[in-house]
């Protein structure tokens, strides 16, 4: 967060959103459905997104007067209303931004992949309390399908203020679960989609390239299900890799 950019609202909106996913978000990476999710980059990116608001939730039950500055956050990334869809991003982009953060993948640039308009219309959903206007048709079907899950991944956490590790542990598998079996199934064609409707946009590129050169640009359309990159140090982690089971899917 760029403390110069962010107001001290928004600040605080990172700092109970962090702190609650080191608070509740807790795994074990030698379960074989964790793995799944920790090396796979499409669906470590959908995890992250649904974890979210569960996060949000949990901080909110916890931390009442968090709410306030949850939503300043979330009015910075996730507005209520958009502008015009503008340029596709380059393949580049996308592959960093399917390895970043809300902040960078829910650029309007990226609207336009139905897999990213999905992890963004369940933020939308989260703050906003309604469904959001699609731009892809795929991405609305697949959200109309998931939101009774959804529904049910966001309110998956302990009643208790102070739940032992094994009750969070607990909870935080059960969401991944219905994630797994309820979610991921309505979004990997998603993933598929904006695969091909880069490669169909590099392919454009390429052509104009060869009729004003002669010369086509090298490069396709990046693989979103490469493994998870670290992107730097956490606390409690040493090398980007998570210690003693508990991690931050940010």
């Amino acid at each position: 967060v760029d403390l110069l950019t962010h107001s001290e609202e928004e600040v605080m909106g990172v700092i109970d959103h962090e702190g609650g996913h080191r608070d509740i978000t807790v795994v074990e990476q030698g379960i074989p459905l964790v793995q799944k999710y920790f090396t796979d980059a499409s669906k470590h990116f959908l995890w992250n997104a649904i974890e979210d608001p569960r996060v949000n939730n949990w901080v909110k039950h916890r931390l009442p007067g968090a709410e306030h500055y949850l939503h300043k956050l979330y009015d910075r990334y996730v507005p209520e209303s958009s502008g015009p869809l503008p340029a596709p991003p380059s393949a580049s982009e996308v592959d960093k931004a399917m390895k970043g953060d809300a902040g960078t993948a829910f650029d309007p640039r990226f609207m336009g992949l139905p897999h990213i308009e999905f992890t963004w219309a369940i933020n939308y959903y989260w703050r906003h309390g309604k469904v959001p206007e699609f731009r892809s048709p795929s991405a609305r079907e697949a959200f109309d399908k998931a939101r009774p899950d959804l529904d049910k991944v966001f309110t998956r956490f302990p009643s208790e203020t102070d739940p032992s590790r094994d009750r969070r542990l607990a909870y935080s598998l059960d969401a991944l679960k219905i994630i797994d079996e309820k979610i991921l199934p309505l979004y990997e064609p998603l993933v598929k989609r904006s695969e091909e409707k880069l490669a169909k946009s590099l392919r454009g590129k390429n052509s104009q390239g060869q009729g004003q050169s002669g010369k086509g640009s090298s490069g396709g359309a990046p693989n979103m299900n490469q493994p998870q990159q670290p992107q730097g140090q956490k606390p409690g982690s040493q090398d980007g890799k998570p210690q003693n089971g508990e991690k931050d899917p940010k």
